[in-house]
C-alpha cells in the first residue's frame, strides 16, 4: 500500500533532458550548415549558369 506523502517525482530537468537538448543543438547546427552550403552552391552554380549561356548565345540586332 502507498502512503499518501511518498509520491516520486523526476526532476524537470535532468541530465536526460540536458543531453537531449545538447543532441537537438547539434542537429540544428548541422542542419544549418547544409542549407548554407546548398545556398552556397546555387549561387556559384547560377553565377557558373549564367556565364555559359553569356558565351553561347547568339544576339540579334
Amino acid at each position: 500500500m502507498k502512503k499518501a506523502g511518498s509520491v516520486h517525482h523526476k526532476p524537470a530537468f535532468s541530465k536526460a533532458s540536458g543531453q537531449v537538448i545538447v543532441e537537438y543543438v547539434i542537429m540544428l547546427v548541422i542542419i544549418l550548415l547544409i542549407a548554407l552550403g546548398v545556398l552556397g552552391f546555387s549561387y556559384y552554380f547560377n553565377l557558373y549558369g549564367e556565364r555559359m549561356t553569356d558565351s553561347v548565345s547568339i544576339e540579334y540586332p
